[in-house]
Formats: structure tokens, C-alpha cells, sequence
């Protein structure tokens, strides 16, 4: 029997620890916010803080580092971010919080796919491309997940895209 593969059955796929890990070095060392996040995931995280799917993240300022694993799925658009697509509109609120000033640098892990489908063309010269990229080797696995997802886009957003680099490239390739 073959498993679909774009399953939405639940949110809470968990951010693989490699990654989580990589993020960390990438962001100095520690992660100060997971804005989409819940305490099980926290205990591997280990974020300052974090915002539950009752905190609604999405609606919360974001400070400092941060690392966003949004959740999946489609959203009602709304003026500031004019996208069915969750991923994409985290994505924009990850770069709005950094425009902003309050998000220091940031690791985004998104569908790829969908990110760079929906990223592209909200207004703005700016799409997932417009910064540092991992493209992971092989399909990542989520925890929560029964198996590997489809394929993932790692983006960076922050002051020291060679740390990036050099943290992500057992991952995947990386474009800086």
C-alpha cells in the first residue's frame, strides 16, 4: 500500500533535531523563540519561549532569534499577508518581524514547494529565494510524522549567512 504523502492529519510535526541543532549554532547558541510550538516539542527546542497553537503565534510579536516550523495547511487571507497558504504567510510574518527589528535572525523550515509557490508575489521584492537556502538532501523526518514528508526549504534570514552554511551543509546543499 503506498501512503500519500501530503497528509494534514495533524499540525504537530515535530522539527527534526538535526535541524533544531543546526538552528541553534546557526543563531548563536541558543533559540530564543518557537513561535509555533507546544511543550513537547519545547523539551527538544529548548526555546526561551514559545507560543502554542492557543497562544496563536501567529498574532504575537516575535523577538530575538527565532526558529519557525509553522504548521501546515491553508489559511483565511487577510490584507498583510494575501496567501491561502500558512507556510507562506509565516514566512512573511518571520520577515516582517525581522524588517521590523525584533526577530535578530531567524530559521525558517517550510514544504518547499508550497513556500516557494506561495512566497513568491505578495507585494513585495522579497521571496524565500531572496535569502540564504538549504535544499535538504533527503525528505526530513518530522516527529509526529509516519513517515518523511515531501521534500523541505531551510531559510535563513540573519546577519551571518556563512554560519548558515557552514551549520546546514550536512543537511543539504546550500545557496547563500
Amino acid at each position: 500500500m503506498t501512503l500519500p504523502q501530503h497528509l494534514s492529519q495533524s499540525n504537530e510535526w515535530f522539527t527534526p533535531p538535526d535541524v533544531i541543532e543546526a538552528a541553534r549554532a546557526t543563531l548563536g547558541g541558543t533559540i530564543e523563540l518557537d513561535p509555533a510550538s507546544c511543550f513537547e516539542a519545547n523539551q527538544i527546542v529548548k526555546a526561551e519561549r514559545y507560543y502554542t497553537e492557543a497562544d496563536d503565534g501567529f498574532t504575537k510579536e516575535w523577538r530575538g532569534t527565532t526558529l519557525c516550523n509553522p504548521p501546515g495547511g491553508k489559511r483565511k487571507p487577510c490584507a498583510q499577508y494575501p496567501t491561502k497558504s500558512n507556510a507562506a504567510a509565516w514566512f512573511w510574518k518571520l520577515l516582517y518581524e525581522a524588517f521590523a527589528g525584533r526577530v535578530t535572525a531567524g530559521v525558517f523550515v517550510g514544504f518547499n514547494i508550497e513556500l516557494l509557490r506561495n512566497g513568491q508575489g505578495l507585494g513585495s521584492s522579497f521571496s524565500p529565494l531572496s535569502f540564504p537556502l538549504c535544499v535538504p538532501s533527503k525528505r526530513l523526518q518530522f516527529g509526529g510524522a509516519p513517515h518523511p514528508t515531501h521534500a523541505n526549504a531551510i531559510i535563513y534570514l540573519g546577519p551571518k549567512p556563512r554560519v548558515f552554511e557552514r551549520e546546514f551543509k550536512h543537511i543539504g546543499q546550500v545557496r547563500l
